[in-house]
């Protein structure tokens, strides 16, 4: 019943940590940079270490990941004591001390993830490292369950359909998330049917844009300073083709003639859009 509208996510942080404080349920909604999350991160690292062995930050970043669990103090044990972050190189067999256990551990897991390549397809693979190294339970055991659950199924079902179109191979799949990745590409968290949770929906105001809630609480209504770039472009009417500059500090400024002008103007075309806005979340 009770919906919080925010006017973007930068800074959704502080509205999750006060639910968690207060051990409110809430359930992120809408279109987001999933490909940027830590459990994304996590997961994608660790999947990069099993399609190359040879990739030493891969493999670094999968043992200090959840799946692996491998703390700093042990990688540095294992790096001083000659060991490399590469487990086609013979490494599981360096140190037999107890100390260093975790990393020739998870180097047999990760050889034998890797070997599972010929066998099965990339999203049965990935559905298998999910379910061996219990990330659904370890993502029950911390904040944002829901939408951490969502995210593994998505990687799945993402796998699942690049696989449909043909491209079969886990370096395929990898080289695609980098892709959507350094393209910042934003995509809905659910795409599977998830239900609908007892929680607290949070959604961004374009997002809920057509929908209506019996209670609607909206968010950083508080008016912040303006920040105008140093280069204005006049957008159209008398100020088409214009631009103006400003630079410097308030005690040694520089700007041209018409600056002010065109920012009194963009100013108002602000105000207006932020008027259109907050009667969408209003309404």
């Amino acid at each position: 019943d009770l919906t919080v509208l925010v006017r973007s996510r930068t800074g959704i942080e502080f509205i999750e940590r006060a639910f968690e404080d207060h051990g409110v349920p809430y359930a992120l909604e809408g279109q987001s940079l999933v490909f940027h999350t830590q459990d994304m991160r996590d997961l994608l690292n660790c999947l990069a270490a099993i399609d190359d062995p040879t990739d030493q930050v891969a493999v670094a970043a999968a043992l200090r990941s959840p799946a692996f669990a491998c703390d700093d103090v042990t990688l540095y044990r294992w790096r001083r004591a000659g060991g490399r972050f590469s487990y086609a190189a013979g490494e599981a067999g360096l140190q037999q001390g107890a100390d260093t256990a975790p990393v020739r551990q998870a180097f047999d897991a990760l050889l034998r993830y890797h070997l599972m390549r010929s066998s099965r397809s990339t999203p049965e693979l990935i559905e298998t490292f999910i379910r061996d190294r219990r990330l659904r339970e370890i993502a029950l055991g911390g904040a944002q369950a829901r939408e951490r659950l969502t995210r593994l199924s998505l990687v799945v079902e993402l796998a699942r359909q690049l696989h449909g179109a043909g491209r079969t191979s886990l370096r395929e799949f990898l080289r695609w998330a980098e892709d959507r990745q350094e393209a910042g590409e934003r995509m809905s968290e659910s795409p599977l049917d998830q239900g609908t949770p007892d929680a607290v929906r949070v959604m961004t105001i374009h997002a809920a844009k057509g929908l209506e809630f019996p209670i609607v609480a909206i968010a950083g209504l508080r008016p912040g300073r303006a920040r105008y770039d140093t280069v204005l472009f006049g957008p159209s009417g008398p100020y088409a083709g214009r631009v103006e500059v400003r630079a410097g500090t308030a005690e040694a400024r520089f700007q041209t003639a018409g600056y002010e002008d065109l920012q009194e103007s963009e100013k108002t075309a602000a105000d207006a859009e932020t008027t259109r806005l907050y009667y969408v979340a209003a309404t």
